[in-house]
């Protein structure tokens, strides 16, 4: 009985304009930022192109600059968080961080991540009709071929069905995100004093508020 009343609260928690607005946000863009970075890289004349016919280039594909990457990239999700606005995570590993650190229900954060990995199967929808061809997005944009954003891994994998060792493509930018928001908190800006200051904080952000307490008490 607790626990449906629980899901109740959620889906009336989910399901509010202001929820529902961050989850259009995040879809947009997610699509946006991923559309025009991964085009932008993805469709550069790489190295391979120079090399003498007959000639293939092994391993990753990476651009004629890696200038290019970073500079495609930075100005990408400038131009993003300018026309969403700069509340938009647009990566699953930040809204993970954001929702460890007490800055996010968990809930809110499983839609915020859902609407991010639709932008970034959107996206690698319009990249396969631009280019006709999406395996060069899938770890090949970069000399390394890392991939920190799991929304811009996981669409690319979803269009060729390829999740070939795709969990290093979560794990590593889940962790350094935590890490990273961690360190911040602790380091750079300290929130918490004591060990159990976090824990604190995590539970009063699930609080139940005095008008969701009656609704509470109402439910059968």
């Amino acid at each position: 009985m607790f626990i449906l009343r629980y899901l109740h609260l959620v889906l009336s928690d989910i399901i509010t304009p202001s929820c529902l607005h961050r989850f259009l946000l995040e879809f947009l863009g997610s699509t946006l930022f991923l559309s025009v970075s991964l085009s932008a890289v993805v469709m550069q004349p790489s190295h391979s192109s120079h090399l003498p016919a007959g000639v293939h280039q092994s391993g990753p594909v990476s651009p004629v600059c890696p200038l290019h990457v970073v500079l495609v990239f930075g100005v990408s999700v400038a131009m993003a968080a300018i026309c969403v606005g700069g509340g938009a995570h647009l990566n699953p590993a930040i809204t993970l961080a954001m929702a460890l650190t007490s800055r996010l229900r968990l809930w809110r954060a499983v839609l915020y991540v859902i609407g991010q990995l639709l932008g970034g199967v959107a996206s690698a929808v319009l990249l396969l009709g631009l280019t006709g061809d999406v395996t060069r997005a899938l770890n090949q944009v970069s000399v390394t071929g890392c991939g920190m954003n799991p929304a811009r891994s996981f669409g690319p994998a979803v269009i060729t069905l390829n999740f070939n060792n795709h969990w290093v493509f979560w794990v590593g930018p889940s962790l350094g995100a935590c890490l990273a928001a961690f360190l911040n908190d602790l380091l750079l800006r300290p929130r918490w004093h004591r060990p159990g200051d976090w824990w604190v904080e995590l539970k009063q952000l699930y609080v139940l508020t005095e008008k969701q307490q009656q609704v509470a008490s109402h439910l059968p």
